[in-house]
């Protein structure tokens, strides 16, 4: 029972020992302006109001000394990311429950305080019980002894286990509150230029008029309060609209230097000429992939083309936009008869693309985006039969 005893008590002093032993994060944050002046609640990125915090799922904070301290107002304060759980890989049973997830560290810890305490005091009366039945067969002499002995080690072991709280709390009462520190949100930030989108302004919480309706290209919008409803008209700022009229999926809003171009393009009708082209330019124009019933029905590829039957040369390229209508596939040589559109409408085995022969229909034919493949149990190569490039059907 010593043992117990000791145990006791050096577990008390260890959990005293590593609350008191845990790292604290601080988070400096900017408080001052270049020029070294204090920066109003308004500006400072950490400084939040309840409802643009509330309204993006954090948590407010206006009471704390730390909020009071930044924000220095009741109309500002810090906003904390929402609270998540953790799943624990071994589960907790404490006071008759299981627990099976915590929120931080300091919750654990808490947790496992209790899980043991919990299961040092059944020890603990289970070595008493054993005492007692002890001491009532145990005949006259030393096995008495022990008996009392026993019983009065469990007592002093339950009564350690229960006063470990009020020795943490002697030592420091932040010791039992085991809460982590929480590092406040920034507030987003842009700095705003010419060609600062308006839709991204919008998007972090910028009022700008007018508010919707912007032709792409358009670079007319003026910046009226950042996200924090500050009033900034006076800074003369200005946005570019990003968003074509009308949500063509096939379009892209794009920044030609020229406003006097039409700046909302598809694939097709791209080429060197507008743009400096490249086969990474070409293929970030892919309009999204439509689905139907749960499975790709139309796919896109927008590929770098030298084709002349297509208008383009070495000097002057093209972007193709390849139409994959994987319901017409069924097998490998499917994709060798998908459309192509550029100036013209071909075939794709037709079109001369990238520096290769037939990057475009390679690429294509070596993605399998029907899966083909899958379906069929084979493989889908690129490969030349005849002189002619094409997707071909090969067993794995």
């Amino acid at each position: 029972m010593d043992f117990f005893k000791k145990g006791s008590i050096g577990f008390v002093l260890f959990f005293s020992l590593l609350i008191m032993c845990l790292p604290v994060f601080v988070q400096a944050v900017n408080t001052t302006t270049p020029e070294g002046n204090p920066l109003t609640p308004k500006d400072n990125p950490s400084c939040w109001t309840q409802e643009v915090c509330e309204a993006g799922g954090g948590r407010y904070d206006s009471d704390s000394f730390g909020a009071k301290e930044t924000c220095g107002s009741t109309s500002f304060g810090y906003c904390y990311p929402p609270a998540s759980n953790y799943d624990l890989n071994v589960s907790l049973p404490i006071g008759g429950s299981v627990t099976t997830s915590v929120t931080d560290l300091g919750d654990y810890i808490g947790k496992i305080y209790l899980f043991i305490l919990g299961t040092s005091t059944s020890f603990a009366v289970l070595m008493l019980v054993v005492g007692g039945v002890q001491y009532i067969i145990a005949p006259e002499g030393g096995e008495v002894s022990k008996a009392k002995e026993r019983i009065t080690n469990s007592l002093t072991g339950m009564v350690l286990l229960f006063c470990a709280t009020l020795i943490l709390f002697t030592i420091n009462p932040q010791l039992i509150s085991l809460e982590m520190p929480s590092i406040p949100k920034l507030r987003t930030t842009l700095l705003i230029s010419a060609s600062t989108t308006c839709e991204d302004l919008i998007a972090a919480g910028y009022t700008i008029e007018p508010a919707s309706g912007g032709k792409c290209g358009d670079t007319s919008a003026k910046v009226l309060t950042d996200a924090s409803t500050n009033d900034i008209s006076s800074q003369n700022k200005t946005c570019r609209w990003n968003t074509c009229l009308g949500n063509n999926p096939l379009e892209y809003c794009l920044d030609f230097p020229d406003p006097t171009i039409d700046q909302c393009l598809s694939c097709n009708k791209l080429s060197g000429n507008e743009v400096v082209l490249s086969q990474e330019f070409c293929a970030q124009m892919k309009p999204e992939d439509v689905l139907s019933n749960d499975r790709l029905s139309k796919g896109y590829e927008c590929f770098l083309t030298t084709d002349p039957v297509l208008g383009a040369s070495t000097s002057i390229p093209r972007c193709a936009l390849a139409v994959i209508n994987c319901d017409n596939i069924s097998f490998c040589d499917g994709y060798n008869n998908q459309s192509v559109f550029s100036s013209l409408t071909l075939r794709l085995f037709e079109v001369r693309s990238g520096a290769s022969s037939s990057a475009g229909l390679q690429t294509i034919c070596e993605d399998d985006p029907c899966g083909v493949g899958a379906k069929t149990g084979t493989v889908c190569d690129f490969s030349n039969l005849n002189g002619t490039d094409g997707c071909i059907q090969t067993t794995p």
